[in-house]
């Protein structure tokens, strides 16, 4: 080869390692990029996740809260009922004395 091609290979060499350099520069650019985003996305999960945490905590203290209040009631409810059974019971006594004095 004459010294002008092997010149004219040196250029073409020379073009190319340039070109490599600059794809190589975008590609680190590239996945410094998606790292970043990566990292983000990561970040943005863990929040979520401790938001996520947080309401299943809330909803369960409000379960537990509903279940109380359901007992509190069902006793109420009992009492209200042997109340509602005597008040028929005085009821009934105060119908006999009645008719007793009526009569």
């Amino acid at each position: 080869a004459t010294i002008r091609q092997q010149g004219q290979v040196i250029y073409k060499l020379k073009a190319q390692v340039v070109r490599l350099t600059q794809i190589n520069r975008q590609k680190s650019q590239i996945i410094y990029n998606l790292k970043s985003q990566l990292a983000a996305a990561r970040a943005t999960i863990r929040r979520q996740q401790a938001r996520i945490n947080a309401l299943t905590r809330q909803v369960n203290q409000l379960k537990a809260t509903v279940a109380n209040q359901r007992r509190q009631l069902q006793v109420k409810a009992q009492i209200i009922a042997r109340q509602a059974a005597y008040i028929r019971v005085l009821k009934q006594k105060l119908s006999n004395v009645a008719q007793i004095v009526k009569n």
